[in-house]
């Protein structure tokens, strides 16, 4: 629900005009919620790349769902879609490596608009509060 909640009042405010965004998180580029929010970005006219970390920072596997390249490689994109990205890296840095190299590299130079974080799975507080 914290999710659509984010993208009703995000996406109306970026309708009125496309814009070049990084989007990123900390749960990994394979999250779904991730996944959705940069379908709905683009399906709204903007121009996304996302640059999300490879695996969820609290995780304890490779890279989410096994979804990266085994060969230690620190950055790699989908095959398929080279808009999505993931870095071997925390999540601060795989959102300036968006916004410093990815989206230039893929907008022939120009700089993103925006830098979008989110929508977050989960709580990150140690001890649940009633």
């Amino acid at each position: 629900m914290k999710a659509f909640a984010c993208l009703t009042l995000v996406i109306p405010a970026l309708v009125a005009q496309a814009a070049r965004i990084v989007q990123s998180n900390d749960d990994g580029w394979a999250e779904l919620y991730l996944r959705s929010f940069n379908d709905a970005l683009n399906e709204a006219g903007h121009d996304v790349v996302l640059s999300a970390p490879a695996d969820n920072q609290s995780g304890t596997e490779p890279c989410e769902y096994d979804s990266c390249i085994g060969n230690g490689s620190t950055t790699g994109h989908n095959d398929t879609r080279p808009d999505l990205n993931w870095i071997n890296s925390f999540p601060v840095t795989a959102m300036k490596y968006g916004i410093d190299t990815f989206g230039p590299q893929l907008w022939n130079g120009s700089a993103p608009e925006f830098a979008v974080a989110g929508p977050n799975v989960g709580t990150n507080v140690f001890v649940q509060l009633p």
